[in-house]
């Protein structure tokens, strides 16, 4: 893909393509999940939120790039 295709607005948009899939999604998640750590539960809770700081804080210990 050409460089600048990616942005926000195209992968926010994406989102609503792949809703049709949610569920069988979510199962092959879990499954993977299981599967490569070894894990076992009756509940998997996942967080997909982001934070966004802006300005200087720099003696915020809890802000850092990356």
């Amino acid at each position: 893909m050409e460089e600048g295709k990616i942005n926000d607005t195209r992968l926010y948009r994406c989102l609503d393509r792949i809703l049709p899939h949610k569920t069988k999604l979510e199962r092959h998640l879990k499954e993977r999940c299981g599967a490569l750590f070894g894990a076992e539960f009756d509940v998997l809770l996942y967080d997909l939120t982001s934070t966004y700081v802006e300005g200087a804080a720099e003696k915020n210990p809890m802000v850092r790039r990356g």
